[in-house]
């Protein structure tokens, strides 16, 4: 403690169960963390430290001032995994967020995906291109597993603008002097 405050080293544990490992700082007013709500009036986490919570979710990483910023890492009890920078106590930064078979990768700003050359991969579907609040916008690039694809213009996640060709069906291989190329039976330009 130092005026007052806890300040350095400790562990705070909630009478709810939610505990926090780490560095304490005195506070210069008091802050709400926007993973969980909570109010730290007598000392805020500040420094490296880990938080757990009753439900089994998990962030351990650096904290500014009572809330996650800098890298860290953010797990849920049904397994979102954000890992990456943080910044108010939302994802701010280079980093990837990962929920079974569905992840973002690229520059996240205010929790969500915004990036030029953002990556989307959901099952057997990949997107790589402009993303705007988590979703494809602009120029971009779809491909699935079976060779299928589409490349062109998005607007809030659906294919949309000036330009777009979609290419899919059966694909043949030809190979023609060391050369190797891919012949679809159907493209649709438009």
């Amino acid at each position: 403690y130092r005026n007052g405050y806890r300040n350095g080293q400790g562990r705070y544990q909630y009478a709810e169960g939610h505990t926090y490992d780490g560095n304490f700082d005195a506070p210069t007013l008091a802050a709400v963390s926007q993973i969980n709500g909570d109010e730290y009036m007598l000392g805020m986490f500040h420094g490296r430290g880990e938080m757990r919570f009753l439900d089994g979710s998990t962030y351990k990483g650096e904290w500014v001032r009572g809330k996650p910023c800098g890298a860290g890492k953010y797990t849920t009890s049904w397994n979102y995994v954000h890992e990456g920078g943080f910044r108010d106590g939302a994802p701010d930064g280079p980093g990837s967020m990962k929920f079974g078979d569905y992840r973002l990768d690229g520059q996240f700003r205010h929790g969500k995906l915004h990036d030029p050359n953002g990556k989307i991969r959901l099952g057997d579907v990949k997107y790589d291109g402009n993303v705007h609040k988590g979703a494809p916008h602009g120029l971009g690039k779809e491909e699935w597993d079976n060779g299928d694809h589409y490349e062109g213009y998005y607007r809030d996640s659906f294919r949309d603008g000036p330009w777009g060709v979609m290419t899919f069906g059966d694909v043949h291989k030809i190979s023609s002097n060391d050369m190797e190329l891919e012949m679809y039976n159907n493209r649709y330009s438009g």
